[in-house]
């Protein structure tokens, strides 16, 4: 289980951002690490130290015991507070990003943006599980599509939630398919019918000019 990442796409794309956010022209991607005041690597250890100084445990940790929770890089000191494109520049510093947990992030900006927000215990949160785990109320399965494990209270779920969507998507591709189809049907055999008519009313057509033919020789 690999712990946080970011590719240098990602890492350029995350710093420019908050230029973008701040209405302000964005550095070239060369420019980034000047910025920044260190390269991808030396960030990613960064924000790793911050994680585990503040919740006690490495990112890798919290992926493994929460395969689908999400990290979120933090400005410690918020980009609103920035008036002119050289502060933005200054708050884009290493020594002003965090690494917090999507929860933490949500409560920093609905409390006004505190930096000294009370953080979410990770580790109790870990202890808790394990305890139902073992108690035996939850239990770990691998999902039947893509191997990957699952937390279950049952035994009747077989896959994971990103497996679930898929197999959703396709059989609602699959009813949009067959209702395609029947509706195609339908239109078939409606321009059938409509043909039949035609061919009928032709008939009867032909039917009532011979009609009046041999009523005029008469």
């Amino acid at each position: 289980m690999k712990g946080f990442y970011l590719t240098v796409g990602e890492f350029n794309k995350f710093i420019k951002s908050s230029f973008y956010r701040t209405h302000y022209a964005p550095p070239k991607s060369e420019e980034i690490e000047k910025i920044v005041g260190m390269n991808r690597f030396q960030f990613l250890q960064h924000l790793e130290m911050t994680f585990k100084d503040r919740y006690g445990i490495s990112t890798e940790k919290y992926y493994e015991h929460f395969p689908y929770g999400k990290l979120c890089i933090d400005h410690i000191k918020p980009l609103r507070f920035a008036e002119t494109r050289e502060e933005v520049l200054d708050l884009c510093h290493y020594s002003n990003f965090q690494l917090l947990t999507t929860r933490d992030n949500i409560v920093k900006e609905k409390d006004g943006y505190d930096i000294d927000i009370e953080h979410e215990d990770l580790e109790s949160r870990i202890e808790k599980r394990e305890k139902v785990f073992h108690e035996g109320e939850l239990m770990r399965k691998q999902c039947e599509m893509c191997g990957c494990e699952i937390i279950v209270n049952d035994n009747r779920r077989k896959y994971c939630d990103r497996c679930r969507e898929t197999r959703k998507h396709f059989f609602d591709a699959a009813a949009v398919k067959k209702f395609r189809d029947a509706a195609r049907d339908r239109r078939k055999a409606e321009m059938e019918r409509c043909k039949q008519i035609e061919i009928e009313n032709e008939a009867l057509r032909e039917e009532v000019r011979q009609l009046k033919a041999r009523l005029a020789v008469k």
